[in-house]
């Protein structure tokens, strides 16, 4: 009438260790499955600054006035689109990276408020231009998602 076999542990004694650790298979397992975890991250962001760095590359080419950051997002764009990557692959950085993104305009707010002088003439124009852009955007979406969900609803054809 022994311990139970999922209650038997395999223990290793760290002997140079003062109070004598035990340390768990399961333990050790979930130490390994930690680790697993830091490369998996490592990978995707790794991707993520891959795509990041090519758009820097095409953006010193071409003279055109676009952000290197936009180049980068296009060229991922294409690469999910076209399968050359699995979104799995970058799905958790991505997820990390969208749950911190209100931290990321921590720093351009500060900037704002320390050039505070100079925007307050422009306050008005700079109030209208935003309120008409999201009432535009806000619009414009309804109406293509009106026109997607009838295009579904009749089955593509015909409008």
């Amino acid at each position: 009438t022994g311990p139970h076999k999922s209650t038997i542990y395999f223990t290793i004694l760290f002997l140079p260790v003062k109070n004598r650790r035990v340390f768990t298979i399961r333990r050790l397992l979930r130490f390994k499955r930690r680790e697993v975890w830091k490369m998996k991250y490592l990978k995707q962001i790794t991707i993520l600054l891959a795509f990041s760095f090519a758009g820097e590359a095409v953006h010193a080419l071409l003279p055109l006035p676009v952000p290197a950051a936009i180049y980068g997002l296009l060229l991922l764009f294409a690469a999910l689109c076209l399968q050359v990557i699995d979104p799995g692959q970058i799905k958790e950085s991505a997820q990390w990276l969208i749950a911190v993104m209100p931290i990321l305009f921590v720093a351009p707010t500060v900037d704002l408020t320390e050039h505070w002088q100079t925007i307050v003439p422009l306050l008005l124009p700079i109030v209208v231009i935003i309120a008409g852009s999201t009432v535009l955007t806000v619009g414009v979406s309804g109406k293509l998602t009106q026109l997607v969900m009838k295009r579904k609803k009749g089955g593509g054809r015909n409008g």
